[in-house]
């Protein structure tokens, strides 16, 4: 572990767990644009842009996230 990370975790911080192709949780993740996608399925995420943090199990800021959606036919 490098020392920032020790210097976090003494600090009670924590980075949120999520990543490209799991579910979008609104709960810990901000959705800041869509995109279409064969080979993912809706609702999940196709892309991180700025990982999330908690602090002392509060949501100190959210994950930023672009998640796969498929328009109607």
């Amino acid at each position: 572990c490098s020392p920032i990370s020790l210097f976090l975790e003494r600090e009670g911080l924590q980075l949120l767990p999520g990543g490209e192709a799991q579910l979008f949780d609104a709960r810990h993740q901000e959705a800041v644009a869509l995109v279409e996608s064969e080979t993912l399925p809706p609702g999940t995420i196709a892309t991180v842009l700025r990982r999330g943090f908690l602090r002392h199990g509060r949501l100190l800021r959210p994950t930023q996230v672009v998640v796969v959606f498929r328009p109607d036919p």
